[in-house]
């Protein structure tokens, strides 16, 4: 567990756990996996974390276990996923970054390559894209940049947002805690009136894609130039 969570940086219990049950050829129902978690936590090498908003548990490795980690495979641990959103997104890093993980999670699940935090992209005039998400579908080659959101706030704050998705990528694909948000955002880019599609799903709705074959956003809008 320690090498997983140094080498990845994933953040994302479901997914180490079922690393491990592969590495040590255990089945997923086994009681030894989240024992493991239990007491490298007792331990202060691992760090879980669980947001109020969303039943989600996150791991990261506490500077005890990084050095744990370096100790033992001769390299520096790589960055959590888990902490770098907690940092872009103060002070409700904890919330967006778990809705952010469990999102890329599910993408994954149907079997879509998911980069979480992205390198920037810079746009005319100073303007950059900083996204949550980077989603390929290896089928088809398709990539677009994914933005979570909780719709918190005005929605003056995310127009900038919304039209700068709009001119690098000709759409806003956009991931909210619940459908009553997603439609909340998505009709914020539509009443923008900048021609281009704009998707959204909820996280109930990416964990009910089973595959790429039958992947579809769960709303799609299309603004005509």
């Amino acid at each position: 567990m320690l090498y997983l969570l140094g080498r990845t940086g994933r953040a994302r219990r479901p997914w180490l756990l079922t690393g491990l049950g592969q590495y040590e050829g255990l089945p997923g129902n086994s009681g030894a996996l989240p024992r493991c978690i239990k007491r490298l936590v007792q331990s202060d090498l691992v760090e879980e974390l669980s947001p109020k908003s969303i039943n989600v548990r996150l791991l990261r490795l506490t500077p005890a276990g990084a050095t744990t980690y370096q100790a033992l495979f001769q390299e520096p641990a790589q960055p959590s996923e888990l902490t770098a959103l907690l940092e872009q997104h103060q002070p409700d890093g904890l919330e967006h970054a778990a809705l952010a993980l469990t999102a890329a999670q599910a993408l994954e699940d149907c079997g879509a390559q998911v980069t979480v935090m992205p390198p920037r992209v810079d746009l005319p005039g100073g303007r950059v894209i900083a996204a949550d998400l980077r989603v390929c579908w290896p089928e088809t080659g398709e990539c677009q940049v994914v933005e979570v959101e909780r719709g918190l706030g005005p929605a003056t704050k995310r127009t900038a947002k919304w039209r700068n998705l709009l001119t690098y990528q000709g759409a806003v694909c956009v991931v909210g805690p619940n459908m009553t948000v997603v439609t909340q955002l998505v009709e914020e880019v539509v009443a923008l009136g900048q021609p281009g599609r704009v998707y959204g799903s909820d996280l109930d709705a990416l964990h009910k894609q089973k595959t790429i074959a039958t992947w579809r956003w769960a709303l799609e809008r299309v603004v005509q130039p």
